[in-house]
């Protein structure tokens, strides 16, 4: 039983690095990333230029509890990062396929 899910957990990992050694997923990433994180960041720029500490507040306890231990913020932005991935492939297959019956006519 226990080897049955340290197989399947390697596989797991093994599949997530296969599909993030290309630079879109990697990209996106990024992207989604920076939108989890956004509303820590913009408190400290709010912070830097206002001077105000209410954004230091909210924007470090944004981190805290985002960065914090045993928070899902990777896997999180993972899964998105591959559902985005999955739609654009989608969204190109469906793109494809219509210029193959455009060309048909």
């Amino acid at each position: 039983m226990i080897k049955k899910i340290w197989e399947k957990t390697k596989n797991l990992f093994i599949w997530i690095w296969k599909e993030c050694k290309d630079w879109h997923t990697l990209l996106i990433f990024g992207i989604v990333w920076c939108f989890v994180m956004s509303p820590s960041i913009v408190g400290y720029l709010l912070f830097f230029i206002t001077k105000n500490g209410w954004h230091l507040t909210y924007a470090t306890g944004w981190i805290l509890f985002w960065a914090g231990p045993f928070t899902p913020t990777i896997p999180l932005c993972i899964v998105i990062t591959f559902g985005i991935k999955k739609l654009l492939r989608k969204r190109e297959a469906k793109k494809k396929n219509k210029n193959v019956d455009d060309s048909n006519e």
